[in-house]
């Protein structure tokens, strides 16, 4: 035990949660295996402690909340999965997702055990350019990607949508991380973390995504440098002046997506055929259908029922009728019509249960901008934790966050309750 007790089990397990969060969009399976090894070396180290277990107070409600969020995707996927075929992503997905939320819901019982080890002590310039790294990496993929397929929209291995929703996410996460690190290359990696996400974003096309983005980093630098709020403000009104300019230049495309935004909503009432009003005819739909079957139902039932309300009150909107297919681009909607009020219930409890253990951990305010506000935007006009990718993404995240509290200069000593081991 002495010679294991040697072994940096923790900065493995951290350096691994990391990796996990920006290999996940690249290559799913090895982000997967990464995130599944971090969370085995985390109960590892439980078990090789000389010491009480302890149990983390202020994830009680969120371990909770994402273990029933794990179940009832588990359950679903037991009763109706195989109604139908893989074409409905529900049917495809939920079994794994499942697994992957209870997974993560697990791990928030023995994160404390990384929070006692004060490993973030190491060289801070070493663990900046790691995290640095790992987010140029992943925006590397996303922009070979465009070098060899000219005139597409970027992926990174899935659809433009979800790639840059989590391009967003890691964007901030490494935001976030390298500022409070506060190495000496800080300085330097911070415009360029910023630089790099919006060319990125720029590339996905995806609207909210480049619109949500750079509000997020105003947001951010506003609420954690009070002393410098002129300066934010005005180098902000300067993006927003020079931005449509850049963008002309460099992102043609984008530029014609993003005007046509007004396009679409001024034209819902009229012609409701485009992007936004297809999802705004899902979202009718899907509360319909969750009115005919409020305690669940399959996703082929549910798009036969989506399919009679689009053709009935929507003029057969074909966008919405293609995508509904797949989802229905929004995670409570998604919920409701699929696994009823309880579904929707627990969906609601995970989001209250992040916002209770941010605020009792004192992180409130770096928790709700830069991680549940992008989830909560992204989940608002489209799907997520129907997505394996972003669910990995999403707990590696939500365990990085609490490793890395701003207030603490190593890992942050949280408030615990001692449960004793027995002794036989």
């Amino acid at each position: 035990m002495t010679f294991l007790n040697k072994i940096p089990f923790s900065l493995l397990s951290l350096l691994l949660l990391c990796f996990s969060s920006f290999t996940a969009l690249s290559d799913r399976i090895m982000g997967r295996n990464a995130f599944f090894l971090a969370i085995s070396l985390m109960i590892f180290i439980s078990l090789i402690q000389k010491k009480k277990v302890t149990i983390n107070k202020e994830n009680k409600l969120l371990t909770i909340a994402i273990i029933l969020m794990g179940l009832s995707q588990g359950i679903w996927a037991f009763f109706y999965g195989h109604e139908g075929d893989n074409i409905f992503l529900a049917n495809e997905n939920y079994g794994i997702v499942s697994r992957y939320l209870l997974v993560i819901g697990l791990s928030l019982l023995f994160i404390n055990n990384l929070k006692k080890n004060k490993i973030i002590n190491i060289n801070k310039e070493l663990l900046t350019a790691f995290f640095f790294a790992g987010f140029l990496y992943m925006c590397a993929v996303g922009l070979v990607y465009c070098y060899e397929n000219p005139g597409e929209r970027l992926r990174i291995n899935s659809a433009a949508t979800i790639s840059g929703y989590i391009i967003t996410l890691q964007g901030l996460f490494t935001l976030y991380l390298v500022d409070i690190l506060n190495s000496k290359l800080k300085k330097l990696f911070l415009p360029i973390i910023i630089a790099v996400s919006l060319i990125t974003l720029a590339l996905t096309e995806t609207r909210s995504a480049i619109l949500v983005f750079p509000a997020l980093v105003v947001l951010y630098f506003l609420t954690t440098r009070a002393y410098a709020r002129k300066k934010i403000l005005t180098v902000a009104l300067l993006f927003i002046i020079a931005a449509p300019f850049a963008i002309k230049i460099f992102f043609p495309s984008t530029l014609d997506r993003l005007n046509s935004s007004y396009t679409e909503v001024a034209d819902i009432g009229v012609d409701n055929d485009s992007s936004i009003g297809a999802r705004v005819s899902m979202w009718k739909a899907g509360i319909y259908a969750f009115e005919q079957h409020p305690i669940g139902q399959s996703a082929a039932t549910r798009y036969k029922e989506v399919s009679y309300y689009i053709d009935k009150a929507e003029s057969g909107n074909p966008e919405a009728k293609r995508n509904s297919i797949y989802h229905l681009h929004s995670d409570l909607i998604e919920s409701l019509s699929l696994r009823g009020i309880l579904g929707g219930f627990i969906y609601i409890l995970l989001i209250i249960s992040i916002i209770y253990s941010a605020f009792k951990q004192g992180m409130l305010v770096d928790s709700l901008i830069l991680f549940l506000l992008p989830i909560l935007l992204y989940g608002s006009v489209d799907t997520l934790f129907i997505d394996k990718r972003f669910v990995i993404v999403f707990g590696a995240q939500l365990l990085l966050y609490q490793l890395f509290p701003r207030k603490a200069s190593g890992f942050q000593e949280v408030k615990t309750v001692t449960v004793a081991k027995k002794v036989s």
